[in-house]
């Protein structure tokens, strides 16, 4: 079944629905020989090249970011360190001076 015509033709028969929806499911797969072929003389449109672009800047990012992170946690790291070894000797010298110690 075919779509009503007009304008905006919408698919409102159950029939087609449900063809639309089989169809939805379907796989389509490459041969190996195929895939090659495809890869060996690609075809770059506007949309592939700003996929691929979009992709790279999203990896960087991500890249930057982990790394950020990374400096972000040893400079915290580092600070507990020092507020833990400061706090020993607060209590060190607590206790020396209540003669605790």
């Amino acid at each position: 079944m075919e779509p009503e015509a007009g304008p905006f033709p919408l698919p409102l028969s159950p029939p087609y629905l449900t063809t639309l929806h089989r169809l939805g499911f379907v796989v389509n797969t490459f041969t190996w020989a195929q895939a090659v072929e495809c890869l060996s003389h690609p075809e770059w449109s506007f949309v592939h090249v700003v996929t691929i672009a979009l992709v790279a800047f999203t990896l960087v990012g991500l890249a930057l970011a982990v790394r950020r992170d990374r400096q972000e946690l040893h400079l915290v790291e580092a600070l507990m360190a020092a507020q833990h070894r400061q706090s020993g000797r607060l209590c060190e010298a607590m206790a020396g001076h209540h003669g605790l110690l």
